[in-house]
């Protein structure tokens, strides 16, 4: 079956919610905390890494960008429960750098008031407050700010789909070996990006800094704002 077509299937099975928000709504879900108490939990999704998966994909589709849902919402669940995440996007094809900048930013895209977003690789846990609930937040909802902010950020997107599967079964293990594919090929993208910065990561001291290059983070800050001055010259143009 073709990449689209297992794509859509999975989206055709899912239900969409959430809704366009503005700014000023954006804005009231922002935080600087990232961590929520085991006493004040009222849902795990993806705390057990044998039931944690998150993966990208570039797939043109027949759906409209939003947020998909595959199985049960916070709102009806408890305690710890499994979690597989997609993220679709259309826009940065041949665009490492861009798809680059989407992998490493996303976990912090997510974080909003009263949830706690851990993970690294192709792993996701979201712990969602007995507060956030009481104030009947769900992932239609946290999808949604999501969707408001990779819009904003990276306005080269055309398409943006998020897929959350909160319950196992055949979605959840596409999406599963999908994510362990995909983190294999990790390696190869982040080698891609910063060779493409003319540096070799791999040579880099575990501790401290060797001098050979400006700080990492430092230098991607460089590259986001050099990217959106590229855009912007590129709308100017076409005035």
């Amino acid at each position: 079956m073709e990449r689209r077509n297992v794509w859509d299937s999975l989206l055709a099975q899912a239900k969409k919610g959430g809704c366009p928000i503005t700014k000023e709504q954006e804005a009231s879900f922002s935080t600087r905390s990232n961590f929520v108490l085991k006493g004040n939990t009222a849902v795990d999704l993806g705390e057990n890494p044998e039931q944690s998966f998150l993966t990208f994909s570039e797939s043109p589709s027949e759906f409209d960008s939003g947020v998909y849902l595959v199985g049960k919402d916070v709102n009806e669940l408890v305690g710890s429960q499994p979690l597989a995440m997609q993220l679709n996007v259309v826009g940065c094809e041949d665009n490492d750098e861009l798809l680059y900048l989407i992998i490493q930013n996303l976990k912090r895209e997510l974080q909003i008031k009263d949830v706690m977003v851990k993970g690294s690789a192709n792993k996701i846990w979201l712990r969602f407050s007995k507060k956030a609930l009481e104030g009947a937040l769900d992932l239609f909802q946290l999808g949604s700010v999501l969707l408001f902010r990779l819009q904003e950020e990276f306005t080269e997107l055309s398409l943006i789909q998020i897929l959350f599967v909160t319950e196992t079964g055949p979605i959840f293990d596409t999406v599963r070996v999908a994510s362990e594919e995909w983190n294999k090929q990790q390696e190869a993208l982040k080698a891609a990006v910063w060779d493409k910065r003319g540096f070799n990561f791999k040579e880099c001291h575990v501790l401290g800094h060797c001098g050979k290059c400006s700080d990492k983070k430092l230098c991607a800050n460089v590259r986001k704002v050099e990217r959106i001055l590229t855009l912007k010259r590129k709308e100017k143009g076409n005035e």
